[in-house]
């Protein structure tokens, strides 16, 4: 396995400590994705909650936060469906665990739709060409992106991201949708 600094990061971003401001510290590797599922759902049993506390912004726990080792591949959907099921074998299903394993279905949907449909999915107007008239102005995506809006929670939002690498589900939405839907920006610019 090759190291960090054969991967190219610097001894500098090796020794960086963690962000104190981050609620999670990410480590790669698929050892490390299996203890987070091992935490979320069985030392925490989390599932039994998720669909109430999805949607909350801050803390380590409130939602699984597996999607980093899922997008980088350590982890794969189909194993984290089958020890959600393992779960509700033991503990019975509920609305929790059946969101949660809806969002698995989600996630897969918007995979299987970017394969279908390839780059036309970042064209401006979508895979299916419909859509606003976006404008562009650098200014305001940049205090966008800096979290400079002088709108509090979009600003809150784009520092936790710029500083600790991460923003929850809901965070995500609200920003996308006041860059796109409020300030009429090309949504690409944010994708």
């Amino acid at each position: 396995m090759p190291s960090l600094t054969d991967l190219g990061f610097t001894k500098d971003q090796q020794e960086k400590a963690k962000d104190p401001r981050s609620c999670l510290e990410f480590k790669g590797g698929e050892d490390e994705g299996l203890k987070r599922v091992h935490h979320y759902i069985w030392n925490l049993k989390s599932l039994n909650s998720y669909k109430q506390t999805r949607n909350e912004i801050m803390g380590a726990d409130y939602s699984s936060k597996l999607s980093p080792w899922l997008a980088c591949g350590a982890l794969s959907p189909r194993f984290v469906y089958h020890e959600t099921k393992r779960f509700e074998n033991k503990h019975l299903e509920n609305e929790s665990t059946k969101h949660f394993i809806s969002e698995l279905f989600w996630r897969d949907f918007c995979h299987w739709y970017c394969y279908k449909h390839g780059s036309k999915v970042f064209y401006e107007y979508g895979a299916l060409n419909k859509g606003n008239q976006w404008k562009v102005n650098i200014d305001i995506i940049n205090r966008w992106k800096n979290g400079t809006t002088g709108i509090p929670i979009i600003d809150a939002f784009m520092r936790e991201l710029n500083f600790s690498g991460f923003m929850s589900n809901r965070g995500r939405q609200i920003v996308a949708s006041f860059l796109a839907l409020d300030l009429k920006q090309d949504w690409r610019f944010g994708a």
